[in-house]
């Protein structure tokens, strides 16, 4: 699973990025089939050279396999409001401060290991110093997309602030470029969620981004301000622009048509000029 995110502004940035897997078997989660000891790499896109390159960001605990109870880690987990790991579990996080760019956070399974888990980057900035010029401008999540309704690919964000946000939500399958022998999710759609407080909320819903109900001249006008491509006219590929209520946590549902299967892309942009 890939997660990519970018980091706007002229100051640092401090993140938390996490990778749960074993946690996702308790409660209130109670899955199966989890992750059992993922890891996280973190890398940073360099496009000064030909073909493009991504390294691998210098921080000691990169890759990282456990979080290993670190108290720099619970103390981020207590400022973001990230979810609370065991003391003992082989989940993964790391801290990072980073400088503007490109990221992607690349998680596998120790051993090749196969299952369930999480991708999570968590703003700490905005918490200790919510005027400083940086911040998290969007993220994407590469996953496979499985035919049964528990296997949907699901990608959370939180709108934070004192005005609402306008965010272009998309989901690909067609035309993301896999490689050889991958299959994508042929007809991908998107469900977003207001998942501030239980049950969630269904507040959005779109099959393809061309449909009657969607306003596609917001949608191109947005994707051209966040520099997002590839809106062919017929396409199966999800989109939407929604203007959100600040300080609430949202969800973003991806599945395929009814017996479909494969790799989809999710995405979210915050522009900050609309």
């Amino acid at each position: 699973m890939i997660a990519g995110f970018t980091v706007l502004g002229s100051d640092p940035l401090d993140v938390l990025i996490m990778s749960v897997g074993p946690t996702l078997a308790n409660p209130p989660n109670n899955l199966s089939g989890v992750l059992e000891d993922p890891s996280i790499e973190l890398y940073k896109f360099n496009f000064n050279v030909d073909p493009v390159e991504s390294d691998l960001v210098n921080l000691p605990q990169n890759p990282n396999t456990t979080w290993g109870n670190a108290q720099e880690i619970a103390d981020a987990i207590v400022l973001t409001g990230a979810p609370v790991l065991p003391v003992d579990s082989n989940d993964a996080a790391m801290r990072a401060t980073l400088t503007e760019g490109v990221y992607s956070a690349i998680i596998r399974g120790v051993d090749n290991g196969t299952g369930i888990g999480t991708v999570e980057v968590y703003d700490e900035t905005i918490h200790t110093n919510p005027s400083a010029d940086a911040f998290l401008f969007n993220i994407a999540t590469r996953s496979f997309v499985g035919s049964e309704p528990s296997k949907k690919m699901f990608a959370g964000f939180t709108v934070i602030g004192d005005k609402p946000q306008k965010v272009l939500i998309r989901a690909q399958g067609p035309g993301i470029g896999l490689p050889a022998g991958s299959s994508a999710l042929p007809d991908p759609n998107i469900v977003v969620l207001d998942q501030t407080v239980s049950p969630a909320t269904e507040i959005a819903v779109n099959d393809d981004w061309g449909d009657p109900e969607n306003n596609t001249a917001e949608i191109l006008l947005v994707a051209a301000a966040v520099s997002s491509v590839g809106y062919a006219v017929g396409s199966t590929n999800s989109a939407m622009v929604i203007d959100l209520p600040p300080n609430r946590v949202y969800g973003v549902h991806v599945a395929g048509a009814s017996g479909e299967s494969g790799i989809a892309l999710v995405e979210v942009f915050a522009p900050t000029d609309l």
